[in-house]
């Protein structure tokens, strides 16, 4: 979705600015990609929450019949860098949603634009409502 947006403001980098009222402009765009950044930080109800939450738990186990330092910084540097997440991947949602849009960003997105990111949006909320799917294809991709 990042890369749409860069290609329809013609903009040679990647800024904030171009997603100043985005919500307004475009709401389903906003609200998709509300979910995406707030899957990336790891915040329910996305699968991000849910892998987040499997390797912490999984690090915590391991550091409490260890006992290894090493698991211990290893779990709190994680849990460090997911609190220091939240002020970059939300920035965007809150350009997005709380600041005034530039008239030069007014755009039209194509239908297969609209399909492909539904179609990258929903797997993020259907396999944190449905973890248990993810965990079985997983373990039968592991065995």
């Amino acid at each position: 979705m990042i890369d749409v947006f860069k290609s329809k403001t013609n903009s040679a980098t990647y800024q904030l600015e171009n997603y100043k009222g985005l919500a307004s402009i475009q709401p389903f765009w906003g609200i998709l990609v509300v979910i995406a950044m707030i899957s990336l930080v790891g915040l329910p109800p996305t699968v991000g929450f849910s892998g987040k939450l499997f390797i912490f738990s999984a690090l915590w186990e391991s550091y409490i019949l260890t006992h290894k330092p090493l698991i211990l910084v290893l779990f709190i540097f994680g849990l460090l860098n997911t609190a220091l997440s939240l002020f970059y991947y939300l920035k965007i949602p809150f350009y997005s949603f709380f600041r005034k849009s530039n008239p030069e960003t007014i755009f039209k997105f194509s239908v297969y634009q609209l399909i492909f990111s539904i179609m990258l949006t929903l797997p993020i909320l259907f396999y944190f409502f449905k973890a248990d799917y993810l965990m079985n294809w997983l373990f039968e991709i592991l065995k």
